[in-house]
């Protein structure tokens, strides 16, 4: 195993990596930069954070617990734990449990809307500031959670992905409905990404 610890960031599409070294050593577990210079870093129990871009980093004040995965959109922040799923009205500079079912796989906001998931294909919605358990048809393990960039409800393509082992569950109507795709043969999924088009997805694993 190399150095733990650290984040690199590059400026010219990978030419050149400038690294920097957070406040602890242990394994990152979740990064999110929301603009090239603001950005959150989950690492062995610390959730920190940068203004300028990485160069420096500062502790936020959260609860010492480990992050299996983190979304930030603008102001409002989610971090999934086996504790339950926390949020953040501060840029996640203090972070508050809003649900104690835990999140045992990620968290993902867009558009002022959140989604994570839970154990036995628990998939839950941030709706009028409270987490709402949505009814996704199966209880078969959620491995990720995936929203359009720009969520438009009823357009169309659909907005909210919940990633299944070997298929998507797709809603255009925040969670309310899903529609199940199947993904190739023997893929073990473990990820996805929305594009904005009705026929094109990402997945990976």
């Amino acid at each position: 195993g190399g150095r733990e610890g650290w984040v690199a960031i590059s400026t010219d599409a990978g030419a050149t990596w400038k690294t920097s070294s957070l406040h602890r050593p242990g394994p990152v577990q979740a990064v999110v930069f929301t603009d090239s210079s603001t950005g959150w870093v989950a690492s062995d129990f610390v959730i920190e954070t940068t203004t300028d871009g990485g160069d420096s980093w500062h502790k936020t004040d959260w609860p010492k617990l480990d992050v299996n995965d983190m979304a930030i959109d603008g102001e409002t922040g989610w971090a999934a734990t086996d504790e339950g799923v926390y949020g953040s009205d501060d840029g996640g500079m203090s972070w508050r449990l809003d649900r104690t079912t835990p999140a045992t796989s990620s968290a993902a906001a867009s558009s002022g809307f959140a989604a994570a998931t839970g154990a036995g294909g628990t998939l839950l919605t941030w709706t009028a500031g409270t987490w709402v358990p949505m009814a996704t048809g199966t209880t078969e393990a959620i491995e990720d959670v995936a929203l359009a960039g720009a969520i438009d409800w009823g357009s169309g393509p659909p907005d909210l992905a919940a990633v299944l082992s070997d298929a998507l569950l797709l809603s255009d109507d925040a969670g309310a409905t899903f529609t199940r795709v199947a993904a190739p043969a023997d893929s073990g999924l473990l990820c996805a990404t929305l594009l904005g088009d009705p026929a094109r997805y990402v997945l990976a694993g």
